[in-house]
């Protein structure tokens, strides 16, 4: 699945407990949502060089999971 754990840890601290992991069927790779609207969304991903946030089309990706996060800080 190659998750890149730099961009996701980042991006679930932007969008609060819950981060919505996704499937890009253009790049064919995985992403987060950063912002999701009625036709089009914006996703966060990594292309193998840098991190990339793009619109895409609700078509173009398939919402493989959502992911809640608790606070780390609380329980160290």
């Amino acid at each position: 699945m190659g998750c890149e754990l730099s961009w996701k840890g980042s991006q679930v601290e932007e969008q609060g407990n819950v981060a919505s992991i996704v499937y890009i069927i253009p790049e064919q790779r995985y992403g987060v949502i950063v912002s999701h609207g009625a036709y089009m969304s914006s996703i966060k991903y990594h292309d193998g060089f840098e991190e990339v946030v793009e619109l895409f089309d609700e078509s173009d990706f398939i919402v493989s999971d959502e992911i809640g996060i608790s606070k780390i800080g609380d329980i160290l």
